[in-house]
């Protein structure tokens, strides 16, 4: 047995979970990032990775920019990527916010008709309420 592996407080692999793996902290893939452009994607937001936009990242893009580029080769709402890549939604927003600054993802339009319900929907809803 190294050094390394015997367990006790002189072991520099303490923060070690042998079950989980090695832990990476939200603030440590951000840098302690949560700028003012990353609050502009909300959870219905949509974003499409612009076409060359893998290739065109440079070695400073870590691989969570990466999973976020292959995830969103189709449209894909901010919600969506965050349960892909499994990291608290604030990560994500400024994760999105570097690929929006770098170029490498567009936004989505959203259709006016996507963000106003069907008049027939809320109607059927009031009377559902009323009904109960």
């Amino acid at each position: 047995m190294s050094t390394e592996d015997a367990p006790g407080p002189g072991n520099v692999h303490d923060w070690l979970d042998q079950d989980a793996g090695p832990l990476v902290r939200s603030y440590a893939l951000t840098g302690g990032r949560a700028g003012p452009g990353a609050e502009t994607f909300d959870l219905l937001t949509y974003v499409v990775a612009m076409t060359g936009a893998v290739s065109q990242l440079d070695a400073v893009a870590q691989p969570e920019h990466h999973a976020i580029l292959k995830r969103a080769h189709q449209p894909a709402s901010v919600a969506e990527i965050a349960s892909h890549l499994s990291r608290p939604l604030g990560v994500v927003r400024v994760l999105l916010n570097d690929l929006e600054t770098m170029g490498a993802i567009a936004r989505c339009a959203k259709s006016p008709a996507a963000s106003r319900p069907d008049d027939r929907i809320l109607q059927a809803v009031i009377d559902g309420l009323r009904a109960s």
